[in-house]
This record gives C-alpha cells, sequence and structure tokens, in this order.
C-alpha cells in the first residue's frame, strides 16, 4: 500500500496470523488505534484503497490484544442475520436491496471484499464482531449513533462511514446545524472518541454526486502517507492522506454500469 512506513512493527510481523494480510501503518494511525477505545474513520465512498487502509487499521487492532472488537460499517442490518461467516455474508448479500442500486460507492466491489476479510478473520478471531448500523430515518445521523451505542458495551469499537458521519461537530455544507453520527457518539464518551478522516492525492471513486458514477478526487495539499494531528475540539482528531485512489465498480453491477467500467 502507498501509505505503508518504512518500517513495520514487529508484532505486526509476528504476532498476527498470515490469513489477515496485515499492511503496516503510518505511525500516527497506529498510536490512535491502539490508545483509543472508539475510533471512527471517515471515507469518500466509492475507492479501492479506503476500505483496504481500513482494514488494515482493524487488522492493526486484532494482532495487538486479545479482546472483543466490534467493526461497525454503514450498511444496512437485515433482522435475524448476524455476519459470522462466509454463509451469512451471502444471505445478507441476497436479502439487501440496497446492492442492487442506485449505487453510492457502499455497494463497491472493494467494500464487499472487506465485509469477505472481515468474516474470515473472524473465523481466526472470534472476538470479532460485526455490526451495521446503517438507517432510512429522518434523523439519521442520530439514529446511527443510536444503533452503535446499543450494541456497545465497553469493548473496542471501530467505525467506518461517509466522512460526514464521523465528524464530531455540527453541521455539514447544506445544513449548518445538522446533528451528525460522530457528534453525538462524542457527548456520549468524550474520553474514549477518536475521528480520522482519511484524505487522498487524487484519482477517482464511484460516488453519488450531481450524477451517480465515477467521479473525480481532488488533491490534497499534503503529500501521503502525510498524518496531521488536530485539537481536541476539531472536526477531526487525525486527517491521513492514504495516497491515490480509484473508482471501485458496484459489486452487483448493472449493464450500463458495467459498460462504464469498460470506457473508463
Amino acid at each position: 500500500m502507498r501509505y505503508s512506513p518504512t518500517l513495520a512493527l514487529p508484532w505486526l510481523l509476528c504476532g498476527a496470523p498470515t490469513a489477515l494480510a496485515c499492511n503496516p501503518l503510518p505511525p500516527a494511525v497506529t498510536d490512535a488505534v491502539l490508545q483509543h477505545q472508539m475510533v471512527m474513520v471517515g471515507e469518500y465512498h466509492g475507492t479501492n484503497e479506503a476500505p483496504q487502509a481500513f482494514y488494515d487499521l482493524v487488522c492493526t487492532a486484532l494482532a495487538a490484544k486479545p479482546q472483543a472488537i466490534t467493526v461497525a460499517l454503514e450498511l444496512n442490518a437485515i433482522k435475524g442475520i448476524t455476519l459470522t461467516d462466509k454463509n451469512s455474508l451471502q444471505q445478507w448479500l441476497t436479502a439487501d436491496k440496497e446492492w442492487l442500486g442506485p449505487h453510492d460507492g457502499r455497494s463497491s466491489k472493494a467494500m464487499y471484499q472487506l465485509l469477505e476479510k472481515l468474516v474470515e478473520a473472524r473465523q481466526t478471531y472470534p472476538q470479532l464482531s460485526i455490526l451495521l448500523f446503517n438507517s432510512h430515518a429522518d434523523a439519521r445521523d442520530e439514529a446511527m449513533a443510536q444503533n452503535i451505542m446499543a450494541d456497545y458495551h465497553g469493548q473496542k469499537l471501530l467505525t467506518y462511514s461517509g466522512d460526514t458521519h464521523a465528524k464530531q461537530t455540527p453541521g455539514t455544507a447544506w445544513d449548518a446545524n445538522a446533528t451528525l453520527m460522530g457528534q453525538v457518539l462524542k457527548q456520549h464518551y468524550p474520553a474514549q472518541i477518536y475521528s480520522i478522516k482519511l484524505r487522498y492525492a487524487g484519482g477517482t471513486a464511484w460516488a453519488w454526486e450531481d450524477t451517480i458514477g465515477v467521479q473525480k478526487v481532488s488533491v490534497t495539499r499534503e503529500p501521503a502517507p502525510f498524518t496531521s494531528q488536530i485539537s481536541a475540539n476539531a472536526d477531526f482528531n487525525l486527517l491521513w492522506n492514504i495516497g491515490p485512489v480509484t473508482a471501485s465498480y458496484p459489486y452487483l453491477a448493472t449493464a450500463a454500469e458495467q459498460q462504464n467500467s469498460v470506457s473508463h
């Protein structure tokens, strides 16, 4: 991965099972995931690289200490299905109609691969659980925060969502007074919470903007693997530039989307 530092931590090289295939993280990211009980990671949906970066963060936490860990994803929960193995993953995929479209980047090939790796990791680390916390309520962010808090009982928690939802302060570009998921979690768990926003060195993503499809991703000012600590009262605690990114197409792509993939 482009964001890997030159020196890997010994416990990452020796302590983790080879099946996890961890990539080492920048030191600031490693410190964040090991020192904080609740870590939110916010992405721009629809890239290949961001889900891999999040998985490496999960892998780091698993390899560092045998403890209960919940990985919480901005995806739909299906009643009666808990993601524990490949069979349950297939049952869930069949039941969740959002994977048929419209596709906003959360139903990408890379996201499905992330899910596959998480259920595979769970076979070695049964203390790993997967929580799906998306909501379609009018007050969506508040509902997503409630879904997370209902499952939280003191275990290590790693959340992965769109970056707006991981913001610890109120307001969006379209609503200055909006209450956000990260804001609610910080209000309830001010000592435990830590938020990371992924940044990029340009590229493309499959996302839902004015149109749905491949979007250009702007280049941030800081070169990868740049990380920047921010004050505790800021929107995010850490910015992490993971480098250039490429669009991850829908896992269950329509014929038109497949043609779009060929044309790019």
